[in-house]
């Protein structure tokens, strides 16, 4: 094969990577992110909250009612209560917007650009989310009925809270989104400094 052949094949490889990186982040705007199982004794098929660019779902009233009595603040039923769900899913279509330029241009500093913005984007939430874990945590009512120390529930992985376990893990969304800026940013190490 000719080196003129292998330079269009990888410079159509990298295209493609863009491409679906930026699929998988617009697809990411619309599954869920991120989810919380809380299960328990009296709850053994657990109660869950979901996180997604369009809101919380799930368990929400019933979590409501367990925080009250550990002096938590009631989670958001509406969407307009966090600030943050009126920007995720256009963040996400930005940033799909970034890798489609990237994959278009076909250009190693686009490509980087579009990595590193989309790392740092996925970077912020992560930072977001876990502040207000912190604060839910923290924030406690000293007039609740049950009096704890204040905790974080965690981001990822488990804590337990009296009988309460609580578990956290990536939803389609969140792995759609790492796997969009694996791709973007291995294909970008990959590319020759000179192109």
């Amino acid at each position: 094969m000719s080196s003129v052949a292998q330079q269009v094949r990888k410079g159509a490889g990298r295209r493609a990577a863009f491409f679906l990186a930026a699929a998988a982040l617009l697809a990411a705007g619309h599954l869920p992110l991120w989810s919380m199982r809380i299960v328990a004794p009296q709850y053994p098929e657990g109660l869950r909250v979901t996180v997604s660019a369009g809101g919380l779902s799930g368990d929400i009233p019933i979590i409501n009612t367990l925080n009250h009595y550990i002096g938590m603040k009631p989670l958001p039923l509406e969407t307009a209560e966090v600030p943050e769900f009126r920007w995720l899913r256009p963040a996400f279509v930005a940033l799909a917007a970034l890798a489609l330029a990237a994959g278009l241009a076909g250009r190693r500093r686009l490509g980087a650009l579009a990595a590193g913005v989309t790392g740092l984007a996925l970077a912020a939430g992560a930072v977001d989310l876990y502040r207000w874990l912190y604060v839910y945590g923290h924030d406690l009512d000293p007039q609740a009925p049950l009096r704890v120390k204040p905790f974080t529930p965690p981001l990822l992985g488990s804590n337990r809270l009296y009988n309460f376990v609580t578990t956290s893990v990536l939803e389609p969304g969140g792995w759609l989104a790492l796997l969009a800026l694996a791709a973007m940013a291995w294909v970008v190490w990959r590319w020759p400094r000179y192109e």
